[in-house]
C-alpha cells in the first residue's frame, strides 16, 4: 500500500552481491527436509530478500551539482555503475538459459503490478490467505501478524488510483541453484503511486479517507521456467555514501534476518521513522 498510510569492469560489477553464496546460506526448513532431498529445487516462495541491495535515491533526493558537487558525482557514478551491472546481469541470465530461451519481460512487468494490487487488496480485506501463493513465506508471516493486529471494529478499503510514473526496474539478480541452473530471478521495482485508504467503524456511516503519493521499492521472485511471479519483500533507498558492494558476505543468521525484516512490506522507512521520532521530542 502502502498501508504505511496507516501510521567499469565486469569483474568489478559482479562484486555487488553474490547470489550463489547467499542461496547457500539459506536453509529451507532444514529440520524437516530429508538429507537425501538436498538437491531438490525449493519453491520460489521459500526465498525472501536475503540482502540489502543498493537502491539509488529518487530524483527529488539527489544532491545538487551546485551545493554538493562531490556527492553529485558520487551519485552519478553509482547510477551509471548500477545501470551497467543490471545490463550485464540480464545478458548473463539470458546466456545461461540457452539460445532458445526468450524471457517475456513485458509479462513480468505486468505480473508484478497484478501481484502488487492483489496482495494489497487482500490485506485490506483481511484475506491474505487467499493470495498465499503470490508472496514469499516471509511476506506472508509478516502480513499475518499485521492483519491480526488490525482493529476488529474497523473495515478497511484500498484502491490504487494510478501510477504517477512507469514502474522502474532497479535491480536484476539471477539466483543459481546448486546444480548451476537458474533457480529464480529476483527483480526490484520502484513503484511511484497514488493510493487511497478508507476507514469505516462498524455501526457508523462515516467513512474516513486518506489519499497519498507513495514511493515503494518492491522485490519480486520470478520463476524463469514457469514465469510465475511472487512478492518477495521490500527494500529502501540506500545512502549515497554507502558502498556499492559488501565488504563481506552475510552470515546465515544475517541472511535469514534480512529476509524476515524485508518481508514486512508495510514497515516504515528508517529516514521517515527518524523524522517521526524527532518530531516527538
Amino acid at each position: 500500500m502502502s498501508l504505511r498510510l496507516m501510521t567499469p569492469t565486469t569483474a568489478r560489477l559482479t562484486s555487488f552481491v553474490r547470489p550463489a553464496s547467499l542461496v547457500q546460506q539459506i536453509r529451507f526448513n532444514s529440520s524437516s527436509v530429508n538429507k537425501g532431498m538436498a538437491k531438490q529445487r525449493p519453491a520460489i516462495n521459500k526465498i525472501g530478500v536475503p540482502f540489502q541491495p543498493f537502491v539509488p535515491v529518487r530524483a527529488s533526493r539527489r544532491p545538487s551539482l551546485f551545493t554538493s558537487p562531490k556527492l553529485f558525482f558520487i551519485n552519478l557514478y553509482k547510477l551509471t555503475a548500477l545501470t551497467a551491472f543490471n545490463i550485464y546481469q540480464r545478458w548473463k541470465f539470458g546466456s545461461s538459459m540457452g539460445k532458445n530461451y526468450k524471457p517475456n519481460y513485458i509479462k513480468w512487468n505486468n505480473d508484478v503490478i497484478d501481484v502488487f494490487i492483489k496482495v494489497n487488496t487482500a490485506f485490506s480485506e483481511r484475506k491474505i490467505e487467499k493470495v498465499r501463493d503470490l508472496m514469499s513465506d516471509y511476506v506472508y508471516f509478516a502480513l499475518g501478524k499485521r492483519q491480526a493486529s488490525l482493529p476488529k471494529n474497523v473495515s478497511l478499503g484500498w484502491d490504487l488510483i494510478k501510477f504517477n510514473s512507469k514502474p522502474k526496474l532497479m535491480s536484476f539478480y539471477p539466483f543459481p541453484h546448486d546444480d548451476g541452473s537458474t533457480l529464480l530471478v529476483q527483480v526490484t521495482y520502484r513503484f511511484e503511486t497514488k493510493q487511497r485508504l478508507t476507514f469505516k467503524k462498524h455501526g457508523s456511516k462515516e467513512i474516513k479517507e486518506e489519499v497519498k503519493d507513495l514511493v515503494e521499492y518492491l522485490s519480486f521472485n520470478v520463476d524463469p521456467y514457469t514465469e510465475k511471479v511472487i512478492l518477495a519483500g521490500s527494500v529502501f533507498e540506500s545512502p549515497i555514501t554507502r558502498e556499492l558492494s559488501a565488504k563481506s558476505m552475510p552470515s546465515q543468521e544475517e541472511t535469514i534476518n534480512n529476509m524476515i525484516a524485508n518481508g514486512d512490506i508495510y514497515r516504515i522507512e528508517p529516514a521517515e521513522l527518524e523524522q517521526i521520532q524527532a518530531s516527538k521530542k
